[in-house]
């Protein structure tokens, strides 16, 4: 069974002490600071506590993912990318907050989930709408370890396709490189993740360590361009085979809407 990349617990500590993600053992987040814009913007790449209408620091259901990329809903709304499954069921309000050791705080950026979530055979992705626009970073994706504030440049969305040496930008296990896309998964042979038939996300495989789990889930997938990187999707969960890791992401091709640069 293919496992999530997010974390959900019941309280704070439990949410960030857990690595399920491919069977990891259990471990702790370290105290340094994650990944933080001081100003509070969303960046991609950022790990992001998702939870129901209620104070912050998240007490009840939150779950910890990663953010994705700026995107421009159909309707002309401005929202951020994250997997499906990250997004709590049924919310029509949601307060995310960034996560620093073991607790979580509030961002700049707050608002609704926007559009019930996706998870199934169109893919595991949803939206979320901040209360501003301009508190999502549409040009910006962290490069570096998990506890550092090192970015590039966002320049445009890739072409997705089989074969291209990928990255994924994840709020847990930072950025890690070597995947090499695979086929897309059809709705005639859906894999399975948080209990859900998934299809019309994209393979993606490495050989080695596997990323480091819980709070991954929703992580852009990018492709480095010269000193910046194009965006290929929205990571979803994975599985190790092995020697081998395997990863699935939606493609942004597969989610209506466009990529916003600004």
């Amino acid at each position: 069974m293919t496992k999530k990349l997010h974390n959900s617990k019941k309280i704070i500590v439990a949410l960030l002490a857990c690595g399920l993600a491919f069977g990891l053992p259990t471990r702790t987040f370290a105290a340094t600071p994650a990944r933080n814009d001081s100003s509070g913007v969303v960046i991609a790449g950022t790990k992001i506590g998702i939870a129901p209408q209620i104070n912050i620091p998240f007490t009840s259901d939150a779950k910890a993912c990663t953010a994705g990329v700026k995107w421009k809903f159909t309707d002309g709304q401005i929202v951020f990318l994250t997997a499906g499954h990250c997004n709590v069921s049924g919310a029509l309000e949601v307060r995310w907050g960034r996560v620093t050791g073991n607790s979580m705080t509030p961002v700049k950026a707050y608002g609704t989930q926007y559009k019930a979530p996706t998870i199934g055979l169109n893919g595991d992705w949803s939206m979320l709408k901040p209360d501003r626009a301009s508190d999502i970073a549409g040009n910006l994706v962290y490069n570096a370890g998990a506890t550092s504030n090192a970015t590039s440049p966002i320049t445009g969305q890739g072409t997705d396709n089989s074969g291209l040496s990928v990255c994924v930008s994840g709020g847990s296990s930072g950025l890690v490189c070597g995947y090499t896309t695979g086929s897309l998964i059809a709705t005639s042979a859906p894999v399975t993740i948080e209990g859900k038939r998934i299809a019309t996300v994209r393979k993606m495989s490495r050989s080695g360590a596997c990323l480091n789990g819980g709070g991954d889930s929703g992580a852009p997938v990018i492709l480095k361009s010269g000193n910046s990187y194009l965006v290929l999707g929205i990571l979803s969960g994975g599985s190790a085979s092995g020697t081998t890791c395997n990863a699935y992401y939606t493609p942004l091709n597969k989610i209506p809407g466009s990529l916003v640069l600004s």
